[in-house]
């Protein structure tokens, strides 16, 4: 052996990235600034931020940057939003991912509850279609203030129809409360509800001669117009009225009683 040579040559080997970040917290209340830590790792690493906001395509990142870096981004909505937000890393071995769930709850409800014209007061049973055409809110507690305890009940559509039956006479203050994870407001709508008239009324006499005067006392209540039929082809709209006949029989004698309500 004349001689032996010896060469070293260095090889480094890298490894894909790996994408890992967190958010600072994952319901918010808008304008809701969310902070997120990068805690990826890697070398010669591409970071792209995709905050699920702006630009509107989810291919086309907000930030694209190789500095690893902490970001934030403020999310505004006027209706509760869910936000994916996502962080890409890459380099010449590979990329990988990885996505959040991050809810934004609006900080202000607009309350809008309208009850349809002709809707708002007639005669029991009284059925009421509230429109509820409401903005910002996630739960809607509906009290209709009809009795002890009083029906009520929980929706959670901003935009429906919301049917309810009053069954019984009277004035109901129903109360609607909007709310959601970061405010809540009440509003109330009056519901007029008026009983049908139950006719009733007496007679001075049910048996008498002709010529004789006969005086009807009328009962009623909750009416405010009264057509009497005497059975003899005769009517009359007083509220005591008296009548005489003038041929001899039997008369089936009617009372319809009629409630006006404004």
């Amino acid at each position: 052996v004349c001689d032996s040579v010896k060469k070293d040559t260095m090889l480094t080997v890298r490894t894909a990235p790996k994408a890992i970040f967190s958010p600072d917290r994952t319901f918010a209340c808008s304008p809701a600034v969310i902070n997120y830590s990068n805690l990826s790792f890697g070398n010669n690493i591409t970071y792209q931020w995709y905050f699920d906001s702006i630009p509107s395509s989810p291919q086309i990142p907000n930030i694209t940057t190789t500095v690893r870096n902490n970001q934030s981004f403020t999310y505004i909505t006027g209706s509760r939003d869910t936000i994916y937000p996502r962080l890409r890393v890459s380099n010449e071995c590979g990329a990988d991912s990885q996505r959040h769930v991050i809810i934004v709850d609006p900080n202000s409800i607009a309350l809008n509850v309208v009850v349809p014209g002709g809707e708002n007061f007639g005669c029991a049973p009284l059925t009421v279609n509230f429109q509820n055409n409401s903005i910002g809110a996630t739960s809607y507690f509906w009290d209709y203030n009809n009795g002890t305890p009083p029906n009520t009940r929980t929706t959670t559509l901003g935009v429906e129809t919301v049917p309810f039956t009053f069954n019984a006479p009277g004035n109901y203050n129903v109360s609607i409360r909007a709310s959601n994870s970061c405010n809540d407001t009440t509003i109330t709508r009056l519901i007029r509800v008026f009983g049908s008239p139950r006719p009733l009324f007496v007679a001075s006499a049910n048996n008498v001669c002709i010529g004789d005067t006969i005086s009807f006392t009328n009962n009623t209540d909750t009416a405010t117009t009264y057509n009497w039929k005497f059975g003899d082809n005769t009517n009359s709209i007083q509220t005591n009225p008296k009548k005489v006949y003038n041929s001899a029989g039997s008369y089936t004698v009617w009372l319809i009683a009629t409630r006006l309500h404004s």
